[in-house]
């Protein structure tokens, strides 16, 4: 029954509800609750669910991970996610990336940006 449809990936993206609390500009606070009673409500399927994989073989890290200004709530849902199943963190996309590549990505990003606009273009 509803197992079914939290694994239920028949969109373009492959996307998972789990993947959808997850997404930039999805849900902005509340992210915990929601993971926890989606897993809860089905503790043999749990680690399945956190597990499912988009079409572009991203887990749920990669895109808590992918927010461009992570708030107290995207913290406090990695640290969820990590605490249930740690070997996401290691897991590369179709990119070769790990969800951490992509907080080293946008800080790399924002140091460039940063210095671009503050007048120290050359000293990346």
């Amino acid at each position: 029954g509803s197992s079914r449809l939290l694994l239920d990936q028949l969109n373009r993206a492959k996307w998972s509800p789990l993947h959808l609390v997850c997404l930039q500009g999805g849900f902005m606070n509340g992210k915990v609750p929601l993971l926890r009673v989606l897993l809860q409500e089905h503790p043999d399927s749990s680690q399945q669910l956190l597990t499912l994989l988009d079409r572009q073989n991203r887990n749920v890290l990669h895109h808590l991970m992918e927010i461009s200004e992570p708030t107290d709530d995207t913290f406090r849902a990695l640290h969820y996610v990590i605490g249930r199943e740690y070997s996401l963190l290691l897991q590369k996309d179709d990119r070769g990336k790990t969800p951490l590549d992509y907080v080293f990505d946008h800080y790399y990003m924002h140091a460039s940006s940063f210095r671009r606009n503050n007048g120290h273009a050359g000293e990346e």
